[in-house]
This record gives structure tokens, sequence and C-alpha cells, in this order.
């Protein structure tokens, strides 16, 4: 960068901010990621291919996903501010006006889904997930998209 330590603290107000800006700039790749995922009619098929994204941008910025995975001062407004966040939510909103998904607060679910995708792909970045991660990912989505969807709605193919 060809900057010392107290020029960069002082244009982002300290070690604080520059490690905010850090997050939020990883946020933003994340969002960037998610927004790629195209529209689909396929009940369900967008929230899967938004998950197989968010484990894409993991694997593939694992250090970004790091900042992304760790806030460092929480803070419960800030996920559902973000591009990411609101392309699930706005999906989860779709699919529920559409029928597919059980009756659920849109915002609970979106959040239910997001937690358990983030939990799956923490799991196997650390280590704790071994063999075919990409099969064990694709099952844990089935599993979870049945949790979710409404009875008669078929799920989408995950493993071809």
């Amino acid at each position: 960068v060809g900057a010392t330590t107290t020029v960069l603290y002082t244009h982002f107000d300290g070690k604080a901010g520059l490690l905010q800006a850090l997050h939020d700039h990883a946020l933003a790749l994340c969002g960037d990621t998610l927004s790629e995922v195209p529209p689909s009619e396929v009940p369900l098929a967008r929230l899967a291919w938004l998950a197989l994204a968010y484990r894409g941008f993991a694997l593939a910025e694992p250090e970004a996903y790091a900042l992304v995975a760790r806030a460092l001062a929480p803070n419960p407004q800030t996920l559902p501010a973000t591009r990411a966040y609101r392309e699930l939510l706005e999906e989860v909103v779709r699919a529920a006006q559409a029928g597919w998904l059980i009756p659920m607060d849109p915002t609970e679910l979106a959040t239910s889904l997001w937690s358990s995708v983030h939990g799956a792909v923490d799991l196997e970045l650390s280590g704790y997930v071994t063999g075919d991660c990409d099969a064990q990912f694709r099952r844990h989505g089935l599993l979870l998209l049945r949790g979710v969807a409404a009875p008669d709605v078929p799920l989408p193919d995950l493993m071809g």
C-alpha cells in the first residue's frame, strides 16, 4: 500500500474504523456474488443457488468471508442493511408470495436460512466437514428446503 500505520489509522479514524471498512467491503463483495445469481421460475431454485453462491464466495475469498463471518461489533441492524441479506430476503418474500414456502415471517425465515447456511460453511472452512464437502453441502441445502417448502412444492435438483 505504501502507507504507514499512522496514515491508515488517520484516514479510517483508528484501527476500529479500518477494520470496519474492511468488514463493509467484504460484505459488499458477498453482496456482489449473491446479486449475480439469476432469477428462476423453478420453485425454490434461486434460494438453493443463493446458498451455493454464498459457499462459493467463502471458498473463493476466505479472508473476506472471515471478515463477514466475524463481525467486530455485532449490530443487529447491520446484516439486514446489506445487499447480501436483501438478496436472500427478497427471494424469501418472492417464494412466499408464490406459495412455495410454509407460512412464516419472511425476515425470521431468511435469518434462519442464513444462519444454517453460514454454519455449514463455517464448519467446512474450519475443517470439521470432511469427505465430499460439496455433496454434503448440497444435501444440507435439500434438508433446509424440505423444512421450509410448502408440502406440495417439489425441491430443485441440487445433486445433479
